[in-house]
């Protein structure tokens, strides 16, 4: 059984480094935030308006990103690298007054963008922005032969709890989390699959489906799947010296317990309506990481011993 723990890892480190290995994909790199000067300007206002924020730049198809600041935003559908610490991007702006585009130099530390909505305003295209400015993400890498020590999983709207997903080369990365959230764990695995991250770890075998499952109350089904599938998931992961990463909070009360599923028997006697009679999945989870030493970092999300 040992041994096949060992074929398997071995097998997931092989994929992960193949993905690793493959063409740099521009759109994912260039996507994070950037703390920027913003010079906007407006059609009849001879005034140049200058302010400071966030840049937010995201991966919105292959070889596509959406660059917006506010409400205001432009996309750009082709990028090209120059040389080996430079991505770039240049189209004609939507009324064809002069040029839209973005810069990113990888070679500074850290990275530094530069990019504009136009060259300059018009009556169909009244206003106009431009930006420099300096990454806020310092896991990009400094050259784009180069292979960064991790990666983030884009996902919309981000995780509720502990911030960006960040996947690290070279380590199985479990996701726990909770069916229902806007960001759940299936999304997740969803979004890094679309973005070629491999080595990335979820639950998603079903319920069992015969005859003794269906005549069970709620509790026994629980703990059926918990000890038959759910545990061995995550002690699989803790085996792999994966990274254990909660995108929901396992601490609080709304998901220490289960909400009530269609159709669902109970048990409980006193109260049957009383859904937090019956633990959770979450908590089963957790519970489980804190008894092999496990401590959660409510900043990124990671519980590690």
């Amino acid at each position: 059984m040992e041994s096949l723990k060992v074929v398997l890892f071995l097998a997931l480190v092989l994929l992960s480094n193949a993905a690793y290995s493959q063409k740099p994909d521009l759109a994912q790199i260039i996507s994070g935030s950037y703390k920027c000067e913003i010079t906007s300007a407006e059609y009849g206002k001879g005034e140049y308006q200058k302010t400071k924020g966030t840049v937010s730049i995201s991966k919105i198809g292959e070889n596509k990103i959406k660059i917006s600041y506010g409400s205001d935003s432009y996309t750009i559908s082709t990028l090209t690298s120059d040389g080996n610490t430079t991505i770039m991007g240049e189209e004609p702006s939507p009324d064809n007054n002069g040029d839209k585009g973005v810069h990113l130099s990888l070679y500074e530390s850290p990275a530094v963008i530069s990019g504009r909505s136009s060259n300059g305003t018009s009556e169909k295209e009244p206003k106009s922005w431009s930006f420099e400015g300096i990454s806020t993400d310092t896991n990009k890498p400094r050259s784009l032969s180069s292979e960064p020590a991790s990666r983030e999983i884009y996902v919309k709207p981000m995780a509720e709890f502990g911030g960006k997903i960040m996947k690290k080369r070279d380590v199985a990365l479990c996701i726990l989390g909770k069916v229902g959230t806007p960001v759940n764990t299936l999304s997740v695995k969803k979004a890094a699959d679309e973005q070629q991250i491999s080595g990335v770890l979820v639950l998603d075998i079903p319920f069992p489906e015969d005859a003794a499952w269906k005549s069970n109350s709620y509790e026994a089904q629980t703990k059926r799947y918990w000890e038959e599938t759910n545990k061995p998931f995550l002690a699989n992961a803790v085996a792999q010296n994966a990274e254990i990463r909660w995108i929901v909070d396992p601490r609080l009360d709304k998901y220490k317990y289960s909400e009530k599923p269609k159709g669902a028997k109970f048990d409980t006697v006193k109260d049957g309506a009383n859904i937090s009679k019956v633990l959770s999945y979450t908590n089963f989870e957790y519970q489980y990481l804190l008894s092999k030493g496990y401590k959660l970092d409510a900043t990124t999300g990671i519980m590690s011993k």
